[in-house]
């Protein structure tokens, strides 16, 4: 089996079981024992150091993704690229927390940390957050450059995730107060860059020396110019991603946004398998591009269109036909239904329009999607601030959903502008009829009550998910509107069939 193969497996693996933890720990277990003022600070702490860390890498780790087949050298110690990794991540850091420092006063006054006590008392953890996240992504992004891309997903989506739960379990059991659980929650951000660091030293790649006579005039110029580019389109990306969050944080109150993260934390878990097919995806369309192979790239288009929208389809109805067990687990929450609601049909909009972004972004026009982005985040702005005062938190899903859309109407325009690929055909309308079919009958199945003194969510959700799941993906199966579904419905339906003989 290629190392490649391996590599995948391994990181598909860590990363799934990472998403089932995460959900216990973030959509379950903190709700339900943080005041939803505990939940805003410790999402907003992570939003912002997500935001800060982007900015201070400075786009070196994108470039270097980019520029790294000019380092590889194991016997030049890879042209010292460790080295420039973290000498430039540095600068960034030095310039990214002082001016974070130095404008401490504004930060608190804009976040409304007056009001909030704890916010005021525990952002101090941002920075070293910050410098730890920094640091853990020039040491991932090498390593996976050396063909380890495993260890960073196991590090960051499984053992972080380990120590977050383990925190909220101390902390529900007393063993900690909250000064105790932020300050576990700081390190358990914090503990994949000490073992990553470790991993990369014991396999012998820490090289951290520059090497004299390796940059030429033309690579350095090739280097900083992507580095500029990707910084930019990089850090709108991430912004988009944590806006809300931070507008929610100050228009309202940290407790609001404790409420606004976690209900969204439910509308994008329906987004999850969009990265995987990215990735792969991805890497078909860049290299149909070396060759202008449009047929190819048309065909991944519209498979990935017609995929996602079934799987999000799918995703999207068992959220909200789940809904009400959600808020009977937590109905200090219940505020935030439209938020998953509205945070869910922009996720499905955007997987319903494919992969029109990584198009873009591998195409000669890539440099649009970066102006795309930065009009996205101003939109996303504008419409917050509009729509926050007049609807709360509700508003704020509204904008983000709705930008999401626009923004997806424009790449996809611009894409079928440029390049004449147009990925929709009559089964995407299909997909979304049997969608609302399937969503309206499942308004008529009866909330199923207690039984032998087991929650009615614990009866209710698992039997309710289970028959959405057979209902819609035989609808799909069976009327043969996807190849690639089609396939994999096969290979599972063989794998039982092979399990029950063996039985």
């Amino acid at each position: 089996m290629g190392i490649v193969i391996k590599q995948s497996i391994k990181s598909s693996i860590f990363a799934y079981t990472g998403i089932v933890l995460g959900f216990v720990t973030s959509a379950l277990l903190m709700p339900k024992i943080l005041t939803e003022e505990q939940v805003g600070l410790v999402r907003l702490i992570t939003s912002i150091t997500i935001l800060l860390a982007q900015v201070a890498n400075l786009g070196f780790n994108a470039a270097g993704a980019r520029f790294f087949p000019h380092f590889r050298n194991h016997d030049r110690q890879h042209n010292g690229y460790l080295f420039w990794g973290s000498f430039v991540s540095i600068i960034g850091l030095t310039i990214t927390i002082g001016l974070w420092v130095l404008n401490q006063q504004f930060i608190l006054n804009f976040l409304k940390a007056d009001a909030s006590p704890i916010l005021k008392q525990h952002l101090i953890w941002v920075i070293p957050i910050t410098i730890f996240t920094v640091i853990f992504f020039v040491f991932d992004n090498y390593a996976r450059f050396l063909y380890d891309s495993s260890t960073g997903i196991l590090l960051k989506e499984f053992v972080q995730r380990v120590f977050l739960l383990l925190a909220i379990i101390l902390f529900y059991f007393k063993i900690v107060n909250f000064d105790g659980y932020v300050a576990m929650y700081a390190l358990a951000l914090c503990i994949p860059t000490l073992f990553i660091i470790v991993v990369i030293w014991k396999k012998g790649w820490l090289f951290i020396k520059p090497v004299k006579g390796f940059w030429t005039p033309a690579l350095l110029k090739g280097f900083a110019s992507l580095s500029v580019l990707t910084f930019l389109s990089g850090f709108t990306s991430q912004v988009v991603n944590y806006i809300d969050q931070l507008q929610v944080s100050s228009m309202i109150n940290l407790a609001a946004n404790g409420v606004y993260s976690t209900m969204m934390f439910f509308g994008t878990v329906i987004y999850t398998p969009t990265f995987q097919i990215n990735r792969i995806g991805g890497t078909i369309v860049a290299e149909a591009w070396k060759t202008n192979d449009i047929k190819a790239i048309s065909s991944v288009y519209e498979k990935s269109c017609l995929t996602l929208l079934i799987i999000g389809s799918l995703l999207f109805i068992c959220v909200i036909g789940n809904l009400h067990n959600v808020f009977a687990l937590l109905p200090n929450y219940k505020a935030g239904e439209w938020v998953v609601i509205w945070i869910g049909l922009g996720k499905l909009f955007d997987m319903a329009t494919g992969l029109n972004g990584t198009i873009l972004q591998t195409s000669k026009f890539y440099y649009y999607d970066t102006l795309f982005m930065v009009l996205l985040i101003i939109g996303t702005w504008l419409m917050n601030k509009w729509l926050i005062p007049i609807y709360g938190i509700t508003g704020s899903a509204i904008a983000t959903a709705s930008i999401i859309m626009i923004f997806n109407v424009f790449r996809t325009i611009f894409v079928w502008a440029k390049f004449g690929l147009y990925p929709f055909s009559i089964k995407n309308i299909y997909v979304i009829l049997i969608s609302i079919a399937v969503l309206g009958l499942n308004f008529l199945i009866p909330h199923l009550p207690s039984i032998v003194g087991l929650p009615s969510y614990l009866i209710d959700t698992p039997i309710r998910s289970f028959l959405i799941i057979v209902s819609f993906v035989s609808i799909i199966y069976f009327s043969k509107l996807s190849s690639d579904i089609n396939t994999v419905v096969d290979s599972a339906i063989n794998s039982c069939l092979k399990f029950l003989n063996k039985g």
